[in-house]
């Protein structure tokens, strides 16, 4: 009995041993409002964009990026919310009514999750709706992006080609200030796209200002933010080579804004 017991006890320890070393080798997994997926999608960007030209979506559609579907580590879908009728105050709505006027409507969108990258040609499908290739610069963590996909009913406009170049993005301080680089071999303008996140975690305002540059030729730029009735500028930025993607954190002591 004893030796049974014995015998037992090592079976259990080498099972234990055995299974310790699977679990150590396999990628830990995170869950997100019981979406589960691998410690990769921790880091990745939260992609929500609005489909114009497509009503028929619907949240059981089959979505592909760059004609894949979600494989938890190039991509994750979060999800499809189809048309909505928005809100209205019942008069409003009488009002409507009686003069035959259509409710207004939300439009659809698709949610998904993007490894951190810079996408030359990102192309989306939603259904039997696609979407044509845009240049997109996605961030980790905090880096969520809100875009606008436009349905092209026929192929007849030429696809984006922005293979040769890189992206740039960072924080600002304060909403709606223009963000430039100027610069390149010829000389170019590039105007950063400025986009609102909430962020529960940051008070007092709950929300994140972020720039995001989605198409730029490598080479060495001037960096500068306007506001109303006033710019200033904040050195260079570089992009090295195509496919790069810079950061530039813009603190708000750079622009005279103490404590920012």
């Amino acid at each position: 009995m004893k030796t049974f017991g014995m015998a037992l006890i090592l079976s259990s320890i080498t099972f234990c041993a055995i299974t310790g070393r699977a679990v150590a080798a396999a990628p830990p997994v995170a869950c997100f409002d019981s979406h589960c997926d691998t410690q990769l999608d921790i880091t990745h960007a939260d992609i929500t964009a609005l489909l114009v030209g497509c009503d028929t979506a619907q949240s059981g559609d089959r979505v592909l990026v760059n004609g894949k579907a979600q494989d938890g580590t190039l991509w994750t879908l979060l999800g499809v919310s189809p048309v909505e009728e928005k809100p209205l105050d019942p008069h409003w709505r009488s009002a409507a009514a009686r003069l035959q006027l259509p409710i207004p409507t939300t439009y659809p969108e698709v949610r998904f999750q993007l490894r951190p990258g810079y996408y030359s040609a990102l192309t989306v499908s939603v259904g039997d709706c696609n979407f044509d290739p845009l240049p997109l610069t996605t961030a980790g963590a905090s880096g969520d992006r809100h875009i606008i996909l436009i349905r092209q009913p026929t192929p007849s406009l030429p696809a984006v080609d922005a293979s040769g170049t890189g992206g740039a993005y960072g924080y600002v301080p304060l909403p709606g200030l223009q963000i430039t680089l100027t610069g390149g071999s010829p000389q170019q303008t590039f105007v950063a796209r400025d986009e609102v996140d909430p962020n529960p975690l940051e008070p007092p305002h709950g929300e994140f200002y972020m720039y995001f540059f989605d198409s730029v030729t490598p080479g060495q730029y001037n960096m500068a933010v306007s506001g109303f009735g006033w710019t200033k500028g904040l050195g260079n930025v570089v992009v090295s080579r195509a496919g790069d993607v810079v950061f530039r954190y813009i603190h708000g002591n750079e622009l005279g804004l103490p404590g920012k």
